[in-house]
């Protein structure tokens, strides 16, 4: 299962990025203006983040799925110039 399925289905992520495991719940999936693929996702303590997807490792699709979108998710976010999966 790669990233674009785990947010059509919201599927809880983990990665490594920067030296630190994550846990999240993926929302938006696509790429910027640079043409990197970009993840915003909101951690399980509720911080919203945006990772770039090159840097991250140790990806897991998690079978733990989540419910609802967030009140602050960002339906068809600016900063994505190509949204490859977004949640609704």
């Amino acid at each position: 299962m790669n990233i674009a399925v785990a947010v059509r289905n919201r599927h809880l992520l983990t990665f490594r990025y920067m030296g630190a495991y994550h846990t999240v719940k993926p929302h938006t999936y696509g790429v910027d203006a640079r043409g990197e693929f970009m993840l915003r996702a909101l951690e399980v303590d509720g911080r919203w983040r945006l990772f770039h997807v090159s840097e991250m490792s140790d990806i897991t699709v998690q079978p733990t799925r989540f419910t609802g979108v967030h009140p602050q998710h960002r339906i068809n976010d600016k900063y994505f110039v190509d949204i490859i999966a977004q949640l609704y």
